[in-house]
């Protein structure tokens, strides 16, 4: 049995539902797992009973689906200003855990305060896919897979022991001694979930500015849909509803019953879609390349389709339902949490194991009633 901090970024809900998948796996092997992470991740965490060392946020500022890079810097800026005490901070309370591995999943202040302490660290997270395999994407997207490596390497470790980059899709690997690839991670209430073919469409985004577009679209096209990531909006038909915030429960049954996604490009819930063989119109984060890539890899797969640059019309929706029935979306690679927690297991073998420092009473009671 060993004691793993898992690292998580805040924003968006793709992070914490492949953790959380992770999470599932490891405690059936018998290992105890405590969360790191920030902002909403580390909220809904809490919520189901987490005990979570809370770390730095830092944010992406989408407009319109576009991320505002001058917004982004400055909402950013203080906090990146301060990463050494952050780092400090994280290390003492490291200290006092003494967990025998870090898994990161593209968090940024935990990595560096293990390194401080010479404790392992392996790198898990679907961003790696832009620096660690070889991507054939059209050469109009060439440059800007360049230019996507540079948040990756400045936000990622760089000393990780090992990378486990998380796929629906293959790519040729360029390091296999560092970095191996494995298929999406989901959770266990995903496997085991039974689709049908229900009316209503499943709507995400990851960015509410969105949201005024998006419900205009869908009140043209007259059409059921569950909406998530959206605020509430009185005077639109009730054919149009809602579904509650951080209810993973009721989105899942949502999107187990769904005629069809419309959403981010996120690639959890990508990887959800395509599992429970759910047609995607994807609607990529602008100025973030791993989702223009997810999305490339939707329509190469025949699993749906792309919008890229602005924000949908009802003719783009009337025309994904129209080709919904052409559609056969299947990810390229199964499940791949065990095959992770193999790689997990043979870092934890080949680490150097720290002296442990007693448990808190609440994590007492926390991983006990989970693992």
């Amino acid at each position: 049995m060993a004691r793993i901090l898992y690292a998580l970024s805040g924003q968006g809900r793709g992070h914490r539902s492949r953790a959380v998948a992770m999470a599932e796996t490891l405690r059936q092997r018998g290992h105890i797992v405590r969360f790191a992470s920030s902002g909403d991740a580390a909220g809904a965490l809490e919520r189901q009973g987490e005990a979570v060392l809370r770390t730095p946020a830092l944010v992406q500022v989408l407009i319109r689906n576009r991320v505002d890079l001058v917004a982004t810097v400055r909402a950013n800026a203080a906090t990146v200003a301060a990463t050494p005490a952050h780092v400090r901070a994280l290390s003492d309370a490291l200290a006092a855990w003494t967990p025998d591995l870090v898994v990161t999943d593209f968090e940024p202040f935990v990595p560096r305060a293990a390194a401080r302490l010479g404790l392992p660290v392996v790198s898990l997270d679907h961003q790696h896919i832009l620096t660690e395999t070889r991507l054939d994407v059209p050469k109009a997207h060439r440059r800007a897979v360049f230019w996507a490596q540079w948040p990756v390497h400045a936000l990622a470790p760089r000393h990780a022991d090992h990378r486990i980059v998380s796929s629906f899709f293959a790519a040729p690997v360029r390091h296999p001694e560092r970095t191996t690839l494995v298929g999406p991670i989901l959770r266990r209430a995903v496997r085991e979930a039974i689709p049908t073919a229900g009316e209503h469409l499943l709507v995400y985004t990851n960015d509410p500015t969105l949201g005024p577009a998006l419900l205009e679209a869908l009140r043209l096209i007259h059409v059921p849909a569950r909406i998530y990531g959206v605020a509430p909006v009185a005077g639109l038909p009730n054919t149009l509803t809602f579904g509650p915030s951080n209810d993973d429960a009721a989105f899942l049954a949502d999107l187990a019953a769904c005629r069809a996604v419309v959403s981010t490009a996120g690639h959890t819930l990508l990887s959800e879609a395509l599992y429970l063989g759910k047609p995607v119109l994807a609607l990529p984060n602008g100025g973030l390349f791993e989702q223009t890539l997810n999305a490339l890899q939707i329509e190469r797969l025949g699993a749906g389709l792309s919008l890229n640059g602005r924000a949908p019309e009802a003719a783009d929706l009337a025309a994904f339902l129209g080709r919904v029935p052409t559609f056969t979306p299947k990810p390229t690679l199964l499940p791949g949490h065990d095959e992770a927690a193999n790689v997990l297991e043979a870092a934890l073998a080949h680490a150097h194991r720290p002296l442990r420092a007693p448990l808190s009473p609440r994590l007492v009671r926390t991983e006990v009633a989970v693992s």
